[in-house]
């Protein structure tokens, strides 16, 4: 997203805001979450992470965390 003008921390300046959202349904449960972070971290949402938890259960985090 262009930002309305540059922005800057003191370290980094900018006049972009990647968001990445994510959408979990687990039966009726439907979750949203979301991150201000670069496409990389997208890509790694849906190459790396995505094939892992696809199908599995939501009550069973401790496995789905190693």
């Amino acid at each position: 997203m262009p930002t309305d003008q540059h922005e800057a921390d003191g370290t980094f300046a900018w006049d972009t805001t990647d968001l990445v959202t994510v959408e979990l349904c687990a039966g009726d449960t439907v979750g949203l979450g979301y991150t201000y972070a670069p496409r990389a971290v997208a890509m790694l949402l849906s190459d790396v992470l995505v094939p892992i938890v696809i199908g599995q259960s939501p009550n069973d985090l401790p496995r789905l965390w190693e």
